[in-house]
């Protein structure tokens, strides 16, 4: 890992390496930061364990800066820290600016947007952490591309060409580099912001740490198949034979279940997050459930699991071909029950908000409320009359009502509300999904092995263009409890929270 080093009094991150070649309008050296005075912004840079960090870059720019249209040296604010860590930027008038600040040796930066300056007093930043670069690219749309135009971050110097419609990019910057604009040299203006343009920081190596044994495949990036966010708002994974991936929002732990010949126990095919966060991952054959400290696994020779999920009363069902049966969520000794047979190719699995449960089969869907019985909805019929079977719930609308369903081998997806079916999804766009989830505005959201989709309505939009890495192969997909849309696949996982996309993968 690399050094992580703070900056006191200041910062929020930036990778910048243009500022070590701008000359400095004004040089800190010793100066006391506690009083810098009107038109003055300062700050102390220091390592993890408090030691000053000297020869640190530091830059101040106005807010709106335009690293290709505006030209003023004068605009270019920038400074080194002393020995003791100090600097010191004079000379300024009253507005809004962005500071940056680098440390080439690490590879980590900060950057602060909106430091507002007055005209009688100076400003002492707040502390904050460098943090390391991550690379950043922009997908810019058809509809929008103009020729002699660029993409640049506000306030810095970070600055691509566009030369066709497509994906730039930005190189490495700070993890929280926020404002894109889209600028075009022929209207002489920005005409795109970061909410009208795709944004994506691309490989974000994991933070492993080892909760069990773990196998680690070094370079090898996972492939999840199943992904769930449990109320505390951890992210989990099913990795297969790399096991059960959580991740706490800041750092990746992974769990990988090997016997004393360091083989799996199992493979971690389908994960499932019960309401009091006790989390269950299977194979065909086995099943292992952590309770918050000790993982236990369950193992079924009689059965092949092909499906599984939970209940709003905790519940965990298993649908295994032939039969269905449940994990029973009550105190004392583990308790699995039969709940049904009689039917073939039971696999899928979705549960809705009043604990119905929808299963695929190979004649159809079938509805099972509690312990009523078994009903066996009929066959969706084909706009030519052909008989559709092997429906598969991948997902719930927003009220948990209508079942999403895809059609194996066949494109398209559809909704059930109890009596009748409408097709929904765009057309020929290789829209099959393999897992689907509604956030709260009500949009579906889709992954499928052609990219993730975004349906509301009638209206639809594909994620990413074309050109973007193997992870967008999506297997599954999850709401978080802030909105964030989560989308496990080959290569890793992907978080979307509502204008950036971030894709985690393993260095």
């Amino acid at each position: 890992m690399k050094k992580s080093t703070h900056l006191i009094l200041a910062l929020s991150m930036f990778a910048l390496l243009a500022i070590q070649c701008s000359k400095p309008t004004s040089v800190a050296g010793g100066t006391d930061i506690g009083n810098p005075g009107p038109g003055a912004v300062a700050g102390l840079v220091v390592d993890a364990q408090g030691k000053p960090q000297a020869g640190i870059a530091v830059q101040l720019l106005p807010a709106a800066y335009n690293p290709v249209a505006d030209t003023q040296a004068s605009l270019r604010h920038t400074d080194t820290t002393d020995d003791r860590g100090k600097f010191v930027i004079r000379g300024l008038s009253a507005g809004v600016y962005t500071f940056s600040s680098v440390n080439v040796a690490a590879g980590t930066g900060l950057l602060i947007d909106s430091v507002r300056l007055g005209d009688t007093q100076g400003v002492i930043l707040q502390t904050d952490t460098l943090r390391p670069t991550v690379s950043l690219r922009v997908t810019i749309p058809d509809s929008l591309f103009s020729a002699n135009s660029y993409v640049f971050l506000p306030g810095t110097q970070i600055h691509a060409a566009v030369t066709a419609p497509g994906s730039v990019d930005l190189g490495m910057v700070p993890p929280d580099a926020g404002r894109i604009s889209y600028f075009s040299g022929a209207a002489d203006s920005v005409v795109a912001t970061q909410a009208q343009l795709i944004v994506t920081k691309d490989t974000i190596p994991f933070e492993v740490t080892t909760e069990l044994i773990t196998s680690v495949v070094s370079g090898k990036s996972p492939v999840f198949t199943d992904v769930s966010v449990d109320s505390l708002g951890n992210v989990w994974c099913a990795a297969g034979a790399d096991g059960a991936y959580k991740f706490t929002g800041t750092q990746w732990n992974t769990n990988v279940f090997l016997d004393s010949m360091n083989q799996p126990l199992l493979l971690c095919t389908h994960l499932t997050v019960t309401p009091s966060n006790q989390v269950w991952v299977c194979d065909s054959a086995t099943a292992c459930s952590y309770d918050g400290s000790i993982w236990l696994l369950h193992h079924f020779p009689n059965h092949k699991i092909a499906g599984m999920a939970s209940d709003p009363a905790g519940n965990v069902w298993f649908a295994a071909g032939d039969s269905v049966f449940m994990w029973v969520n009550r105190p004392g000794p583990d308790s699995f029950v039969v709940k049904f047979r009689g039917y073939t190719g039971m696999d899928r699995i979705a549960v809705q908000p009043n604990g119905a449960m929808w299963f695929s089969c190979d004649s159809g869907l079938i509805e099972f409320g509690g312990d009523s019985g078994v009903l066996v909805r009929a066959a969706l019929q084909s706009p030519s009359g052909q008989t559709l079977t092997a429906l598969t719930p991948v997902g719930l609308d927003k009220s948990g009502g209508l079942i999403v369903a895809s059609l194996p081998g066949i494109e398209g997806a559809w909704r059930y509300d109890g009596v009748s079916w409408t097709a929904f999804g765009p057309a020929n766009q290789g829209f099959a999904p393999d897992g689907a989830a509604a956030d709260k505005s009500g949009a579906v959201w889709c992954s499928t092995k052609n990219g993730e989709f975004r349906v509301q309505g009638a209206d639809w939009q594909r994620f990413p263009p074309q050109g973007y890495p193997s992870t967008w192969q999506g297997n599954a997909v999850a709401i978080g409890r802030n909105g964030d849309v989560w989308f496990a696949g080959v290569g890793g996982a992907v978080r979307f929270d509502g204008t950036l996309w971030t894709v985690y993968t393993r260095q």
